[in-house]
């Protein structure tokens, strides 16, 4: 407070000191309004309004700008594309990479399931053939088994014609084993 009121004692006393300063700041704001009716009327003849004034050299001049300016926001959006386009371009890279490993890993499952599969198809074929019982799981609570020898199953066929004493052989649903009877209706249960 003290340094305000010594100020004021001090411009009271001295009035040419006060008129000094105030002189600057208005040769600073008639600078200052000159050059922004300057950039009023330069905006103007860039947007197109009031072009009648200016001479042929200034409208050459204008256009020279114009194609300059058009040039520098063509190529910054140019730019921008580009950078858009690596950017996507890293992202599909990316989603492939995840597509190409879960793909893989899905083939490692279906080829793990396929060979299991076949390696369970091929020992009942060579079960029949060879003649030795294998048993093999067909589904979750069925049980198949092979029988021993295709000869069994021809001397039973060629001998059931002559007499019902033929060789031991089981029916086909007693062979495989199937645990449910089928004839028999899920009411009765």
């Amino acid at each position: 407070m003290e340094t305000v009121l010594g100020r004021y004692v001090k411009a009271s006393r001295d009035p040419e000191a006060g008129d000094n300063g105030s002189s600057t700041d208005n040769v600073e704001a008639d600078r200052l309004t000159v050059f922004t009716e300057k950039l009023k009327m330069l905006q103007s003849n860039v947007i197109g309004d009031d072009l009648e004034r200016l001479s042929l050299r200034d409208l050459i001049h204008l256009e020279q700008q114009v194609h300059e300016s058009l040039g520098h926001i063509r190529a910054k959006k140019d730019e921008l594309i580009l950078e858009q386009i690596d950017e996507f371009k890293q992202k599909i890279l990316g989603l492939l990479h995840v597509c190409t490993w879960m793909l893989m890993a899905d083939t490692r499952r279906t080829t793990n399931a396929n060979t299991s599969m076949l390696d369970r198809l091929v020992d009942f074929c060579s079960s029949g053939i060879t003649g030795s019982q294998n048993i093999v799981e067909s589904e979750p609570g069925y049980v198949v088994g092979v029988p021993r020898t295709d000869t069994l199953r021809a001397g039973w066929i060629a001998t059931s014609d002559q007499s019902n004493d033929g060789p031991e052989y089981v029916p086909c649903a007693k062979r495989f084993r199937i645990t449910e009877d089928l004839n028999e209706s899920p009411a009765s249960e």
